[in-house]
């Protein structure tokens, strides 16, 4: 294993951690880390307090020099002040790898941004890597190992499935929130990686390490500054031959910028050349954090656009019109149907007598009939040759009606090696009911018409990028 290697095997898969801060008192990032460490059931626990004594049945030693040898990782949680010695301490110990939650460094003011130097240095003198500070640590998803100093993502431990998506976040807070959005929203996670200031791992050297994980098939990135574009640039085009990456950027107006530079002392740089990086690197990049989910979301569940040529199965023509303007302002097309295929779409029962036949197709009103409709006229579109996706609108009774005649045939409409979207809406306990039902099947379900256009957008910047490469 390379040396890039063996630190993502102490941060991801360590054999021993201390907690250094480590607290008795409920609700303190010290007491949640703990708590967080215990509950994934990770055995080589080290809780680090000058009291000593016991925690949750662990011993608690004194200081990092009490601690015994072969402890590669730590997790600091001490006031700014405090964490370049005890980070120097670790260093001396033999520790290789530690993760600094503690904030008040170079994202609160000068004397911060001090300490952060002084960090710099130690990392210089010693070699010890680090992750933050002012960072949430690491989740590893796939081992169920929450070396975070959040209750948050224990509290929706159940909730969770691992999954391909790895996420890497300069956000602490926001990036556990989104994280949380994306579990409720059909997102199966394989890694979560938090940055912080990032004063020494970044997201480029995150990235090039989950472009090799077998565990990651699809990264998005939540960036607010890039210190090191040109290497991002770099290893993106490398990694995105291999695997999707899907990226937010903030910070682009001089409003976001100053707020980034208070986040995490960060200064934002030009969006524009980010985005020229970007599309270079074969990078997907959106346009807010939803569609970053979203988009990731389907990725995960299916494979690229071919061509442009989309189907439209619906139940609301207004909504298809909708539709209809944002595929167009992404760049893809609607085609009208042979006549041929539209008379077969009638002929064999896949559209009612007084329905639309042309694309989009339009079903009409609330029908009993819908679940072999839908199923019909996806399965009819797909195999046509005349589209190269398809995306079925389902309002209401739409998404909820054909859910068990399409999951009964999914595996002959996955067949076609076209991607299936779904578009849809209802009342709160249907989509909460329903929507499950479709993505453990893999046909990913979106309930923002614009997102959903994005998403199809993306697919096709994939597949032409996929189709470069090939050539």
């Amino acid at each position: 294993m390379n040396a890039e290697g063996s630190v993502f095997k102490k941060l991801l898969h360590p054999e021993g951690i201390a907690v250094i801060g480590a607290s008795s008192k409920e609700g303190t990032s010290g007491f949640l880390t703990i708590q967080n460490l215990l509950r994934s059931n990770f055995e080589g626990i080290y809780p680090v307090n000058p009291k000593g004594g016991t925690l949750s049945g662990l011993k608690v030693y004194p200081s990092v020099q009490d601690l015994p040898q072969g402890v590669e990782t730590a997790i600091i949680l001490l006031a700014a002040q405090s964490v370049p010695g005890a980070l120097r301490q670790c260093a001396e110990k033999g520790i290789k790898v530690a993760i600094i939650g503690s904030g008040g460094f170079k994202e609160k003011d000068d004397e911060g941004a001090d300490l952060q130097l002084e960090l710099l240095q130690i990392i210089k003198e010693t070699g010890i890597r680090v992750l933050g500070p002012n960072c949430m640590g690491v989740y590893n998803a796939c081992s169920g190992l929450n070396f975070t100093l959040t209750a948050t993502l224990d509290q929706i431990r159940e909730q969770v499935r691992p999954g391909n998506i790895s996420f890497i976040t300069q956000s602490g807070a926001f990036g556990i929130a989104l994280f949380t959005t994306g579990v409720e929203i059909g997102l199966n996670f394989s890694k979560v990686v938090s940055l912080g200031n990032k004063a020494d791992i970044d997201e480029v050297e995150v990235l090039e390490h989950l472009g090799d994980d077998p565990e990651t098939d699809v990264i998005m990135t939540y960036i607010e500054e890039m210190k090191r574009g040109r290497r991002f640039y770099e290893v993106a085009k490398q990694v995105s031959k291999k695997k999707p990456i899907v990226a937010f950027k903030v910070g682009r107006t001089p409003t976001g910028m100053k707020a980034a530079a208070s986040h995490t002392g960060a200064l934002a740089g030009s969006g524009r050349i980010f985005s020229a990086a970007c599309k270079q690197g074969g990078v997907i990049e959106v346009e807010s954090s939803r569609a970053m989910l979203e988009v990731c979301k389907v990725f995960a569940y299916q494979p690229p656009l071919a061509g442009n040529r989309i189907g439209i199965v619906t139940n609301s023509g207004g909504l298809a019109v909708e539709v209809c303007d944002l595929l167009d302002d992404f760049g893809l097309r609607v085609p009208e149907l042979s006549p041929g295929l539209q008379e077969s779409l009638v002929q064999e029962g896949a559209v009612p007598n007084w329905g639309i036949n042309k694309n989009p197709v339009d079903l009409t009103a609330a029908n009993r009939n819908y679940p072999d409709w839908y199923y019909k006229s996806a399965k009819m579109l797909l195999a046509s040759g005349e589209v190269d996706g398809i995306l079925l609108i389902m309002v209401g009774v739409g998404l909820e009606w054909p859910v068990e005649r399409i999951v009964e045939g999914v595996e002959e409409l996955k067949a076609m090696g076209k991607p299936i979207l779904i578009l849809g809406t209802a009342k709160r306990k249907i989509m909460e009911a329903v929507v499950p039902k479709y993505q453990n099947v893999d046909i990913p379900v979106i309930d923002d018409v614009r997102i959903a256009a994005r998403s199809m957008a993306a697919l096709r910047e994939r597949g032409r990028y996929e189709g470069g490469l090939m050539k």
